[in-house]
């Protein structure tokens, strides 16, 4: 008898863990989907490397585990490597942008580039002090006042990691659904 209860919970456990692998599986397709497109691609590397020619991006799915090394099963992680190229010289970039238990883009973690003339988001965050303000100004009419806040401190800070950012999650969590 207790063979056939500890049967019974195994199967109730596998049924219950088979759709969230499914559910999981189908947040990292759509995730993979709408950051695959070479439009994303071009507007992160705007920010990683301001002036720099977009030639390719490549995307793989990876475990996001915490500071001792454990995976988090809900979570996931796309690493994007860029091959783009500035003033001559071919370069690449690694973003890994991570997900939480919903699927929505959460953080961009690990930028880690070859160029020596422009490490990632150096320009952006130059450009970010001169033009920031106007680029507000033309899009401060479909923002929340949270948003705007949040957005006139990353000109404030010249943080063009933290724009690209607002600008991904906006584009996924917000546009996308």
């Amino acid at each position: 008898m207790k063979l056939v209860r500890l049967s019974v919970v195994v199967l109730l456990v596998l049924a219950a863990a088979a759709p969230a692998r499914a559910d999981k599986q189908e947040r990292i397709d759509k995730a993979k989907e709408f950051f695959d497109a070479e439009e994303r691609g071009k507007f992160m590397l705007g920010y990683l490397h301001l002036g720099g020619d977009y030639d390719s991006h490549k995307c793989e799915v990876l475990d996001v585990e915490d500071e001792d090394g454990n995976v988090i099963p809900a979570l996931f992680g796309l690493r994007y490597e860029f091959a783009w190229s500035i003033g001559g010289s071919d370069n690449t970039t690694t973003v890994d942008l991570i997900f939480d238990a919903k699927g929505h883009l959460s953080n961009v973690n690990n930028a880690k580039s070859t160029s020596i003339v422009s490490p990632p988001y150096l320009l952006a965050n130059g450009a970010i002090k001169i033009l920031g303000q106007a680029l507000l100004e033309a899009t401060k009419d479909n923002l929340k006042d949270e948003d705007k806040d949040f957005i006139q401190k990353c000109i404030d800070d010249a943080d063009a990691r933290k724009l690209m950012i607002f600008g991904l999650k906006f584009q996924y969590n917000v546009l996308e659904p």
